[in-house]
C-alpha cells in the first residue's frame, strides 16, 4: 500500500477528479472553481453597475448642458429677430444724418 492510498480508496492526491472538495465542504479559505466563478461574476456585475451609473450621470449632465445651450440660442434668436425687424412706423422716417465730424 502506498502513502497516497488508504484501505483501497483513492485520495485527493491520486485522483485529480477528487482534488478539490465540493463547495459546500470547502474551507472558507479554499478557492474552488465554483467560488472563483462566483467571485468573477460578482466583480463583473459590480463593474457593469458602476459603468452604467457613470454613463447615466454623464448623459444627464450632457442633457442639462444641451438644454442650457438651447435656451441661450433661443435668446440669441429673439435678439436677432428684434434687430432685423424695424419698429412699426419707422419705414417712412428719414435716416438720421451723419454728424459733420464723422464725414471728414
Amino acid at each position: 500500500m502506498t502513502s497516497t492510498q488508504k484501505t483501497g480508496a483513492e485520495t485527493n492526491e491520486s485522483n485529480p477528479a477528487f482534488a478539490y472538495p465540493e463547495p459546500k465542504d470547502a474551507h472558507p479559505s479554499e478557492l474552488t472553481a465554483d467560488r472563483v466563478a462566483k467571485l468573477i461574476t460578482e466583480l463583473g456585475v459590480g463593474w457593469a453597475k458602476y459603468g452604467i451609473t457613470m454613463g447615466r450621470l454623464a448623459l444627464r449632465q450632457s442633457a442639462k448642458a444641451l438644454e442650457t445651450t438651447a435656451d441661450l440660442l433661443g435668446v440669441v434668436a429673439q435678439r436677432v429677430e428684434k434687430i432685423a425687424t424695424p419698429p412699426e412706423g419707422a419705414e417712412g422716417e428719414a435716416k438720421p444724418e451723419t454728424p459733420p465730424e464723422a464725414k471728414a
